[in-house]
């Protein structure tokens, strides 16, 4: 059973491998499954996939994109009318690639796009990465069951796309680590600052939230590592803040 406590452990060496596309039959096969949709929601994602794969045939080319092409849609923008729509549309597409094994992610990019819907793409794939366990032990621990969840979710499915994992128990105190470094030295990454000079509050807020989400994650994680029940009063502290 996944445990926070495996967030201290001894990491694996990352092991990045050359992104590539998924055979095309296999993506439109997973698209058509997702019988819950309706047709013209499923026609659109794979008309948006197969304009992607026509501007980037080679998906190692679209990570040496500037990051502001990559995340599509700057601070500010409409949903609608985002700078670079290739990118922004295909963010289910480049989702399922990580969660297949395809390809693992640069958190600039998961930071700037700021919404990643990994658990509901995890969802249709029938994978449960375990992150509800994590919600759980946080509880325990006296975080708020909502801010817990959020905060989980939001971590878990970052570090889950940086690192090729599908399952929480595979997370490491150092997965962690880099994560939280990520989130310090993104407002300084010059593609980021010199792509959104007009950024406003609801990025820094967004900045704010990943780093108390982390740090959060990474406090009941050492706590649950030493004693659950002697440490929750601390957690419980640090929840409030």
């Amino acid at each position: 059973m996944a445990s926070t406590a495996a967030l201290v452990a001894e990491p694996e060496p990352a092991r990045r491998q050359r992104p590539r596309h998924c055979p095309e039959g296999q993506y439109v096969a997973a698209v058509r499954g997702q019988d819950s949709f309706n047709r013209q929601y499923l026609n659109a994602k794979l008309r948006y996939y197969r304009d992607f794969r026509t501007r980037w045939p080679d998906l190692e080319a679209w990570f040496t994109e500037p990051l502001v092409e990559r995340a599509g849609r700057l601070p500010g923008e409409p949903f609608q009318r985002p700078s670079f729509p290739t990118s922004h549309r295909v963010r289910t597409y480049l989702t399922y690639l990580g969660l297949q094994g395809y390809a693992t992610f640069d958190y600039p990019w998961m930071f700037a796009v700021g919404q990643l819907r990994v658990h509901d793409q995890a969802a249709l794939l029938g994978i449960d990465p375990g992150t509800m366990t994590l919600v759980e032990e946080a509880v325990a621990l006296g975080y708020n069951r909502l801010s817990a969840k959020q905060a989980m979710h939001w971590s878990v499915a970052r570090i889950v796309l940086r690192n090729g994992l599908t399952d929480v128990a595979d997370i490491t105190g150092d997965h962690v680590a880099e994560v939280l470094e990520a989130i310090r030295l993104f407002p300084g990454d010059p593609e980021f600052a010199s792509s959104t000079r007009r950024r406003n509050s609801s990025t820094r807020v967004r900045r704010r939230a990943g780093s108390r989400t982390c740090t959060s994650l990474r406090r009941c994680s050492s706590i649950a590592a030493r004693s659950p029940s002697s440490h929750a009063s601390s957690c419980r502290r640090g929840s409030r803040r």
